[in-house]
């Protein structure tokens, strides 16, 4: 009768010790956890497509040609200068991890490239160009 109380006993503090390691390893993995901040946060794309559109959209040039472009056209010249534009600026604030797109549309419309990622979330800023109504459209993503 000893014996068996004794092993009651020893499978109950074996049974306490594994959960408080559990409880343990499970504190720590949310404090970890909670110390990594993803890189795709909301603000840092929101922020950087409307800096890279401001800056874009300051080359009068460059906005004329593109308000001579078909807006649901996604290989007009002005459009791929933009493009160059956009990777060099990337590539100087040593963001090469980013995969972006431009397009133009209508205002009152969204026109979305075929060519965008779907197992990413893609953040899409926009800005007006000219009095037209034309919208220059930037979907940005964390490449993979």
């Amino acid at each position: 009768m000893l014996f068996q109380k004794h092993s009651k006993q020893g499978w109950v503090r074996i049974l306490e010790s594994i959960i408080s390691i559990l409880i343990l390893l499970g504190l720590f993995t949310f404090f970890i956890s909670g110390q990594v901040r993803p890189f795709s946060s909301t603000p840092l794309f929101s922020e950087l497509g409307q800096s890279l559109l401001q800056e874009l959209t300051q080359n009068t040039s460059l906005v004329n040609d593109m308000l001579n472009c078909c807006p649901a056209c996604d290989n007009c010249n002005a459009l791929n200068t933009a493009n160059s534009i956009v990777a060099s600026q990337l590539q100087q604030m040593k963001m090469t991890n980013l995969g972006f797109n431009l397009s133009l549309s209508q205002s009152n419309t969204v026109h979305v490239p075929s060519s965008l990622p779907e197992d990413v979330d893609v953040y899409a800023e926009s800005q007006v160009i000219g009095s037209s109504g034309i919208k220059l459209m930037i979907y940005l993503w964390q490449k993979k």
